[in-house]
């Protein structure tokens, strides 16, 4: 959303990792790590997409960010679920004031 003017700034990347990690009750380090376990999976989709459009981040960017190359990135966002990207999109512009994801 690089153009979006309600968010005209973007969004630190490590703000959009600890979100996702906490609403999947995982840490950082699980996030970004090489686990193939479901739910690590599910997460790490959502936060290839959130780190692209609410950090700005370049396909690359994101790769780095999250230890993968950048294809591996780009196509996991595109099985990300479009309801949880949404839900987890609110909560990081939220500041921290909400307690409870789902």
């Amino acid at each position: 959303m690089p153009d979006d003017p309600t968010h005209p700034f973007p969004v630190p990347p490590q703000r959009v990792l600890e979100v996702v990690a906490d609403a999947y009750s995982l840490t950082v380090d699980q996030l970004t790590g090489h686990s193939r376990v479901r739910l690590v999976g599910e997460a790490r989709r959502v936060a290839y997409q959130l780190l692209h459009d609410e950090s700005r981040l370049s396909w690359p960017g994101v790769g780095q960010i999250m230890n993968r190359h950048h294809t591996t990135g780009l196509d996991a966002a595109r099985r990300a679920d479009p309801e949880a990207v949404d839900r987890l999109r609110a909560r990081i512009h939220l500041n921290g004031h909400q307690t409870s994801l789902w």
